[in-house]
């Protein structure tokens, strides 16, 4: 029963206080797949699974208004972080030369995240 809420919160998140609006190839009205984000391999690949997902987690603005516990249910836990700044792994840097990784990387403020970007 929580998985569905939880999927629900993402698809309601996704497709509504954004600002964005929704077309027919929109990647806004599809959820998360917590299984791909998860998946040892997800960090692979140029880019990576968890990239792409980071990547429209960003553009739709999901993330934005939820708590940290919230993020941790989907996301599981962060890489690194503590305060009000908090990271998980997407893998290495995007492009020819790869010296970083690359990180989702969260703000909070008054225990809601108000910022969600990619950093390396």
């Amino acid at each position: 029963m929580l998985a569905g809420s939880l999927v629900a919160l993402i698809a309601a998140a996704a497709c509504g206080s954004g600002g964005n609006s929704s077309t027919a190839g929109d990647d806004c009205t599809r959820p998360l797949d917590r299984r791909e984000w998860i998946q040892e391999d997800g960090i692979k690949g140029d880019p990576s699974p968890r990239q792409r997902a980071a990547d429209r987690l960003i553009k739709c603005r999901t993330l934005i208004g939820m708590s940290l516990r919230e993020a941790r249910r989907l996301l599981g836990r962060p890489f690194e972080g503590s305060g009000t700044e908090f990271a998980w792994l997407l893998g290495d840097e995007r492009g020819l030369i790869k010296l970083d990784s690359e990180y989702l990387t969260v703000r909070l403020r008054g225990g809601r995240i108000v910022r969600a970007e990619v950093t390396g």
